[in-house]
């Protein structure tokens, strides 16, 4: 594909400085120390610090004080919590009791057990690199760099009671004009990071993916990020896109070339950009399971380690895979081995009949390995529900309650459909059952 075609699309962001006045002592900034509560998180941030519900309670209001003792509570259980809310342990010492007594959620104990860590050096040492924010007006803030450094902030404040760590240290600069130069920013800052998570990454990777797709259509029109596999319907967009997850606009171009111009355009941002195969690789990831990209960025799990997980169709696999992989329990070949082992066990699955000669017709085949696989799922789907391992439904439907209303009608009539769904199963299948049948 010669690249002069889309040459007009490609030039928007090439002009962009990605650390405009950040040079030097540039102009236009200056060190402040605000409050706490008057810096905001960046809800496009690609890094998430806390993930899931937590994050969305933080960008829709709430106090980082009331999200950080949710996320403890979560983490510790309510005996720990609260021996840990009266004092009688220390946050680290909470952290290390839960690791004795068995860990409940890997990826919350994770991500504190680092703002506990990141939190004593700055007890220890100062905050050695100042968070970057842009100036909002009215002394309102937004994070630009630095969201973690003011989590440790969130605990050293409220859960050790430092009053100095009501104020953070920061680099104030203004507001860009478009988000063009935001993104040109956080892309060039998070390509040099060695801790950058794949989860991360691949969010970042989306958004780029993203306005290269509204930039080669000339529309303000939207993608879906999370880049399923070509030949398969895109939900939830009110028709907006087509196969293979890109806006029908762009009929004209194939995926593969428009994960070829999002490696071009990583280039342009980063100085470094990757082929439109490893654009796949990392947009592969948000397929996971959001338990599963959680614990994933938490652990900061590489991409390669994930890419055999991330070829799995079932969820329950997935998350048992990545948790295996974040507790240190298998190691990344161990991994993709057991990633074959079910594939092959899945009667649905190619690999098991590469190389074989297909035995009757084709359209037997194609809908008896569909029904195969609905059937595997909906036997991953009843395992996974018949666990020991949920939520406690009374705080499920609280956790729910805390939710935006448009978010809440949203779960609340999914489940309703599965419930209703399940019954239809079970007074059908009723008929089936001889006297034979436990």
């Amino acid at each position: 594909m010669a690249r002069k075609q889309f040459g007009s699309a490609l030039d928007i962001l090439g002009v962009v400085d990605p650390y405009g006045t950040r040079a030097g002592d540039a102009e236009g900034e200056m060190l402040i120390t605000p409050e706490l509560e008057a810096c905001h998180p960046d809800s496009n941030q690609p890094r998430h610090v806390l993930s899931g519900d937590l994050r969305e309670q933080l960008l829709d209001g709430a106090s980082p004080a009331d999200v950080l003792w949710e996320a403890w509570q979560r983490c510790l259980g309510e005996n720990l919590y609260q021996t840990m809310r009266s004092h009688d342990l220390s946050p680290a010492e909470a952290l290390a009791r839960r690791r004795e007594e068995g860990v409940l959620d890997l990826a919350l104990q994770l991500t504190l057990e680092g703002l506990v860590e990141l939190g004593d050096s700055i007890v220890r040492h100062g905050l050695r690199q100042p968070i970057n924010v842009y100036d909002l007006g009215g002394r309102q803030y937004r994070i630009a760099e630095g969201e973690r450094r003011w989590w440790a902030h969130v605990l050293l404040r409220d859960l050790l009671l430092r009053v100095e760590a009501s104020t953070i240290l920061a680099r104030v600069q203004p507001l860009p004009d478009d988000e063009l130069t935001v993104l040109a920013r956080q892309q060039a800052e998070n390509v040099h990071r060695r801790d950058l998570s794949a989860i991360a990454r691949a969010r970042a990777i989306a958004r780029v993916r993203e306005m290269v797709a509204v930039e080669v259509s000339g529309t303000s029109g939207s993608t879906n990020s999370q880049h399923p596999p070509v030949g398969q319907e895109v939900s939830g967009t009110g028709g907006s896109t087509n196969l293979g997850g890109r806006p029908r606009h762009l009929d004209a171009i194939t995926v593969s070339q428009l994960d070829d111009l999002t490696g071009q355009r990583l280039a342009e941002l980063t100085g470094r950009g990757m082929t439109g195969r490893t654009v796949r690789h990392y947009l592969a990831l948000l397929s996971l399971p959001p338990e599963a990209q959680a614990l994933a960025e938490a652990a900061c799990l590489a991409e390669r380690a994930l890419r055999p997980i991330a070829s799995l169709d079932n969820p329950v696999e997935q998350i048992r895979l990545v948790q295996a992989l974040a507790a240190g329990e298998m190691a990344p070949t161990q991994v993709a081995t057991e990633a074959r082992r079910i594939k092959g066990a899945c009667p649905a699955c190619p690999e098991r009949t590469r190389g074989k000669p297909a035995e009757g017709p084709k359209e037997a085949q194609v809908g008896g390995n569909s029904a195969v696989r609905t059937m595997a799922r909906f036997r991953a789907s009843l395992r996974f529900a018949a666990g020991d391992d949920l939520p406690d439904s009374t705080h499920l439907a609280a956790q729910i309650a805390q939710l935006p209303p448009k978010k809440r009608r949203e779960m609340m009539n999914w489940a309703r459909s599965y419930v209703s769904f399940l019954q239809a199963v079970v007074d059908a299948g009723e008929g089936f059952l001889t006297q034979d049948d436990p």
